[in-house]
């Protein structure tokens, strides 16, 4: 992460420039800004590998809430691509014009790369230099691009008002293939009152965020976190939204305040544009206005598929009025009601259909396992999650099961809380037969300190193996035999201090669909 200053020569008024081994074109240097600091006040980044390339990304400010003006409304950005991290070997460079536009933000797609090695890169900006990052391609199909084994952490729900990021500080210092960030990555809620608290021990600024400058404001703030700017830098992300980074429990066009479509419609435009422009995604994921193509499908070779759902976009509204509710007749049960809209649901299983990997693992917002919140006689259903749509869930599984799809892991976040568990077929039962495994990652901060103590509806829910509501992730390892999955846990977010230990382990065999706790 160090910065060197340039080096120029030059003759007739033509600027010949090389910064940290960065050639500089006349045309650009002729362009060349002065900021009033480091441009790079939100770190570098990579993501969505694939077995010759990846993403990166950064976005120029020289602040934290990205919104001290720059110096050029277009600003060249160079940026280069080594085998080492001293850039002794450079492999690929080039430039990438950052436009206000998109908030100076620069996605660069690499092309041309080898499988499943490590890279390292940066980037630099008038006479500045970025922080170096390191990414990692995917495995190919056999001939040296393969693998037999892989890692990778599953995270969701960061409150940055909730807590601090150990969770990510532990994370950065892993040997881990890719990082899957499962929704939740911002919260759009209004600041809490000054001055902070022992369970809000830091602050959003401003109210609640509606607006293109409100979102990048907000995740602006969530990016300049130094242990999140840490694992940015460290591993590659795949990340997909769920529903804070827009407005809690959105579904489709219906706000959670039953706002007029035209106003929220708007809303979402802005969420999702702020949400491109901060993540690094390709350009096939920029959005055309209310909407963005999210879903999407990386192959790590025939050991691991990964399946992004979007559960939020396409989505039919909430039955039964939202929450854990009991099953609320013709409304739950209507067959019309979806969950990932019917364009995408027939990619998903079209795509799972095909895959010849070994572990198909599907990132997944919402608990696909139908879980009884009620301790004790009755049985209520969280309404926002794969149970409140009854139809649609039974029609995914069903799916899955006629094209025998291998070794489905799904891990998903949203609800605060880490469970491992053996998906239930019968939405109803749940001691059913099972039909995949679901490793349902707890929160990087959202909900706090948290407890040791289960839920008390465990007794009624066989398909539950563990259930713990501390902050923390999940590091889930793969081979040629067995899936192993270790919950990493902290005592406590309120402070920034906090060390993991790992809660409980799980492994999944090769060809089935039961935990056994290790």
């Amino acid at each position: 992460m160090t910065r060197r200053s340039l080096v120029r020569a030059g003759a007739a008024g033509a600027l010949v420039a090389v910064s940290a081994g960065f050639p500089v074109s006349s045309a650009v240097a002729r362009t060349r800004p002065r900021f009033s600091g480091s441009p790079f006040a939100l770190g570098v980044a990579s993501g969505d590998p694939s077995s010759d390339g990846a993403v990166l990304w950064t976005r120029l400010t020289t602040d934290t809430l990205g919104v001290d003006p720059l110096p050029a409304p277009r600003i060249a950005v160079r940026w280069e691509v080594a085998e080492d991290e001293g850039f002794r070997r450079v492999v690929r460079r080039g430039v990438e014009i950052a436009d206000e536009r998109s908030a100076h933000s620069v996605h660069v797609e690499l092309r041309g790369l080898r499988p499943h090695r490590e890279y390292w890169y940066r980037f630099a900006a008038g006479d500045e230099v970025s922080p170096v990052g390191r990414t990692r391609t995917a495995p190919g199909f056999g001939f040296g691009g393969g693998a037999d084994g892989l890692a990778f952490a599953v995270t969701s729900c960061q409150n940055y008002e909730a807590g601090y990021y150990a969770a990510w500080r532990d994370i950065a210092a892993q040997d881990l293939d890719v990082v899957l960030h499962l929704g939740d990555y911002i919260y759009e809620g209004a600041g809490k009152s000054d001055p902070p608290t022992a369970t809000t021990p830091r602050r959003h600024v401003g109210p609640e965020i509606t607006t293109l400058f409100d979102y990048r404001r907000r995740l602006a703030l969530y990016r300049s976190d130094p242990d999140l700017l840490a694992a940015h830098a460290a591993h590659p992300f795949v990340v997909i939204w769920d529903d804070h980074e827009v407005d809690n429990n959105y579904a489709g066009l219906i706000s959670q305040d039953d706002d007029p479509v035209a106003v929220f419609s708007a809303r979402r435009a802005a969420a999702y544009q702020a949400y491109y422009e901060h993540m690094p995604l390709r350009r096939a994921q920029v959005n055309r206005g209310p909407n963005l193509r999210l879903d999407r499908t990386l192959q790590y070779g025939d050991l691991a598929q990964f399946t992004m759902l979007d559960t939020r976009q396409y989505r039919a509204n909430q039955a039964c009025g939202d929450g854990n509710k009991e099953p609320c007749g013709p409304e739950w049960e209507d067959p019309s009601r979806t969950f990932l809209g019917d364009e995408q649901e027939r990619r998903v299983l079209r795509s799972l259909g095909r895959s010849r990997a070994r572990w198909n693992v599907i990132g997944n917002q919402i608990p696909l396992t139908a879980i009884d919140q009620q301790a004790g006689p009755g049985q209520k259903l969280y309404m926002d999650g794969w149970a409140g749509y009854p139809v649609a869930r039974d029609r995914f599984l069903q799916g899955m099961e006629d094209r025998r799809v291998r070794n489905p892991l799904v891990v998903t976040g949203d609800v605060h809380a880490s469970w491992a568990c053996e998906v239930n077929r019968d939405v109803r039962d749940p001691a059913s037969r099972t039909t995949a495994v679901e490793l349902i990652g707890t929160s990087i901060s959202s909900g706090g300190d948290g407890t040791d103590v289960p839920t008390d509806v465990l007794p009624d829910n066989p398909q539950v193996k563990f259930q713990r509501s501390r902050r923390g992730w999940v590091k889930v390892a793969l081979d040629r035999k067995e899936a192993r999955a270790e919950f990493r846990h902290l005592p406590y977010v309120t402070r920034p201090d906090a060390v993991p230990t790992v809660d409980a382990a799980f492994t999944v065999q090769d060809g089935t669909s039961k935990l056994q706790r290790v």
